[in-house]
């Protein structure tokens, strides 16, 4: 799962990200490991851990069988492939809680062609919980945008509850909404739009955040971007359709 995610993250992950059938098999699993253990516990009997994903893989095939081909899926008709803005650039931001401690943020901005402009990464003594994190990830992303005149933008996360605050749907606490307010504020004026983005239009971000740098540092790249993050960049572009 990696030492950055919770068993709760990659949960939700598989579940958001996942394709239909690796969700069908992931909890057809699950469901045959809560029966074994229920048997084990009331029956006193028990198998050993490669016989339940055995059986469980055995249902599965045949339930599959039985069924026969599967209709065409709407679950994901939705992709979320990096886009070209409307106008202007694109900034996509993300933020990466540590197990040791402390909390890493990643900003990218390119241009309508996918062109690199900016990039930059932050950490953080502070361990922000993931509700928090995000927030503050993007009012960072926000002030080094507006700090570098970076306008008309187009700001994206994959952090859709962060959208339901910033739009006043979702009220969590004062700390959090104070947050919020700041965000609000600091795009008064300002040719700033933002939106909700799934994971995989935010993977140069998502890189990004996870890149080691030092404590109470911010490290910015222009012009040209960090070797790591150029294989992520081209794939993006790949699927941008020329006008």
């Amino acid at each position: 799962m990696g030492e950055d995610r919770s068993c709760a993250d990659w949960l939700c992950e598989v579940l958001e990200n996942g394709k239909d059938e690796e969700i069908c098999e992931f909890l057809i699993t699950i469901w045959f490991l809560w029966k074994e253990r229920n048997n084990h516990l009331f029956n006193n009997q028990k198998l050993e851990e490669w016989e339940v994903v055995e059986r469980a893989q055995n249902y599965l095939e045949e339930f599959r069988r039985v069924q026969g081909p599967a209709p065409p899926s709407i679950r994901h008709s939705q992709t979320y492939k990096w886009e070209r803005p409307e106008e202007g650039l694109k900034a996509n931001v993300d933020a990466c809680i540590l197990k040791e401690g402390g909390t890493r943020f990643g900003l990218v901005v390119r241009n309508g062609d996918g062109g690199f402009v900016m990039a930059a990464v932050s950490r953080t003594r502070i361990k922000w919980r993931p509700e928090m994190a995000e927030p503050q990830a993007f009012l960072w992303g926000l002030k080094l945008v507006k700090q570098h005149n970076l306008f008309p933008v187009m700001m994206e996360t994959d952090c859709q509850s962060l959208m339901f605050k910033l739009q006043g749907k979702e009220k969590i606490n004062l700390e959090i909404d104070t947050v919020c307010e700041e965000i609000r504020a600091g795009v008064e004026g300002e040719e700033v739009k933002w939106r909700f983005w799934g994971r995989e239009g935010n993977t140069v971000a998502h890189q990004l955040a996870r890149v080691l740098c030092h404590w109470e540092e911010t490290e910015i790249w222009f012009d040209r971007p960090p070797c790591f993050i150029v294989p992520v960049l081209i794939s993006d572009c790949a699927g941008l359709t020329h006008e």
